[in-house]
C-alpha cells in the first residue's frame, strides 16, 4: 500500500496537525518533539485472500491495514489531562477524514478498527488509530 496518497488527502484537509508524514519521520519527532502536534502514517499489514488466474494475470482481494499515529504535548505534567483534550479533538477530525477518503487501491473507504495509547511521557503523548480497507491486486505472472 501506497501511503503518500494518505499523507497528502490529510495535509489538505487542514486538521491542525502541524506535522504530517511518514513512518521514517517519526523516530525524529520522538527524540526531538519539534512540531507537535504531529500525525504518521504508517502501513501495517495486508492479507490476501482469493486468487484467480486469468491467463498471464492473477487478481487478488487484499485488505490493507494501516495505523495513523499521533503525538501531542503533554502539558500536564504527566497526567496527559491537557494533551488528552487536545487529541480527542484532533482525533476526532482525524477519523471524519479518513472514513471519507477513498485510497487509489481501495474498493471502499478506510474504517477505524481500534485506537490505543501507545505511549504517555511527561513531555509527549502518543495515540495510535488502526484502519482498514479493501482492494484488488492484478498482477502479471511470470513463468
Amino acid at each position: 500500500m501506497k501511503i503518500q496518497p494518505v499523507i497528502d488527502y490529510l495535509e489538505a484537509a487542514g486538521l491542525g496537525y502541524l506535522d504530517i508524514g511518514a513512518a521514517a519521520e517519526l523516530g525524529e519527532v520522538l527524540e526531538n518533539a519539534p512540531r507537535l502536534p504531529a500525525l504518521f502514517i504508517l502501513p501495517t499489514g495486508e492479507t490476501r485472500t482469493g486468487g484467480r488466474e486469468t491467463g498471464p494475470v492473477l487478481r487478488q482481494r487484499i485488505t490493507y491495514e494501516f495505523s495513523a499515529v499521533s503525538v501531542v504535548r503533554n502539558v500536564a505534567g504527566g497526567t496527559g489531562a491537557a494533551g488528552n483534550d487536545e487529541l480527542a479533538d484532533l482525533r476526532d477530525g482525524l477519523i471524519g477524514a479518513l472514513v471519507a477518503f477513498r485510497h487509489p487501491a481501495g474498493r471502499n473507504n478506510p474504517v477505524p478498527v481500534s485506537g490505543r495509547l501507545a505511549e504517555l511521557t511527561d513531555r509527549i503523548l502518543i495515540f495510535e488509530d488502526a484502519f482498514r480497507f479493501d482492494g484488488v491486486e492484478t498482477r502479471e505472472v511470470t513463468s
